[in-house]
């Protein structure tokens, strides 16, 4: 099944967050990331979580929140912008 266009940014976005998550990890091809965010509270904290899975088993997990978050998605942002 071919992937379209956004599908394939939205891939290269997850594998952007998780070699910031996980530095020393080369991806396989039966390995996927997921990446979570949600805001938290009446003050809308942010917090996020990067996983990967090797099938269906988590094999790296990493979970921002406060300023550590925002600092990983102004990263983020700045990679992905370049």
């Amino acid at each position: 099944m071919e992937t379209s266009g956004e599908e394939r940014w939205f891939q290269a976005f997850r594998m952007q967050a998780a070699h910031m998550a996980f530095p020393d990890w080369s991806p396989r091809p039966d390995e996927w990331v997921s990446l979570y965010t949600s805001l938290v509270g009446q003050e809308a904290a942010v917090t996020t979580e990067i996983a990967v899975y090797r099938g269906n088993q988590r094999i790296r997990h990493r979970h921002y929140s406060g300023q550590e978050a925002r600092d990983f998605w102004l990263e983020l942002m700045h990679r992905v912008s370049e």
